[in-house]
């Protein structure tokens, strides 16, 4: 299962002091690395491409890894104050087999 979310946005406080800056991405990175294992991440950046400095892509085992990251990154500043997140697309991937048992073997009459 994969959601991806553009998120940042603002940019992470350049009226920040680097050491502040540093913080919160530490803050943040240590959230993030409680995940480990359980979710994976590509993040894609695209300065001056889009309305968005960058974007992340998650991939995990079920929803509920993406809730429970999201609702506990929420109250960290780098999120709550920097981040900004208009949606999410999340999908599923499937191979051939699960493909037709989904489509075939649970829509016979």
């Amino acid at each position: 299962m994969g959601a991806t979310n553009n998120s940042v946005k603002r940019p992470l406080g350049y009226t920040l002091t680097y050491d502040e800056r540093r913080q919160f991405m530490h803050d943040h990175g240590t959230v993030g690395r409680t995940y480990a294992g359980k979710i994976w991440q590509y993040i894609t950046g695209f300065i001056g491409l889009d309305d968005f400095e960058w974007g992340v892509t998650l991939f995990a085992e079920t929803p509920l890894m993406f809730k429970k990251i999201i609702a506990e990154m929420r109250y960290y500043e780098a999120s709550s104050v920097y981040g900004e997140f208009p949606y999410f697309v999340v999908g599923t991937h499937m191979d051939n087999a699960g493909l037709q048992k989904m489509f075939l073997e649970n829509w016979e009459a």
